[in-house]
């Protein structure tokens, strides 16, 4: 199977995107056996993708099964539901970089994001929301 470590059709893979195309849940839901057989993933890319709260939700699924280390968001529609959803993955406190930039962010968006800050161990070095990025440590660039 494509999906199988093992399989015939397996590669590694570091980066998987897809950028400015309409990805509802159930689309999301197609690609998680893919995403999940990799053991790790450098970046998911889901910019511009309409991703609401289901989606996000699905991602922290993903982030039970797989370490990823950037994770680009930006141009969605995630709330503080959706982000308490993607923060509930075991591997959520791995990942390295965040890019929420054009969602709606607000207070309990911002507060969901400091509720995650503050869980023992969590390596988040950049954050990106709205116009403001934020970095912790040394500088690190996802780009």
């Amino acid at each position: 199977s494509l999906f199988q470590a093992n399989g015939p059709y397996y590669f590694p893979l570091e980066h998987f995107s897809i950028c400015k195309y309409a990805l509802n849940a159930r689309g999301f839901e197609a690609i998680i056996p893919f995403l999940t057989s990799r053991g790790e993933l450098d970046c998911l890319s889901l910019e511009n993708c309409e991703i609401g709260d289901d989606v996000a939700g699905a991602i922290g699924v993903v982030l039970d099964q797989t370490c990823i280390d950037n994770i680009d968001l930006n141009g969605n529609q995630i709330s503080a539901r959706g982000l308490s959803n993607l923060f509930s993955g075991k591997n959520s406190i791995k990942l390295r970089s965040l890019n929420l930039q054009e969602n709606s962010i607000g207070k309990a968006e911002v507060d969901e994001i400091a509720r995650f800050l503050s869980k023992e161990g969590v390596a988040l070095q950049w954050i990106a929301i709205g116009k403001i990025r934020l970095i912790f440590g040394d500088y690190f660039d996802p780009d």
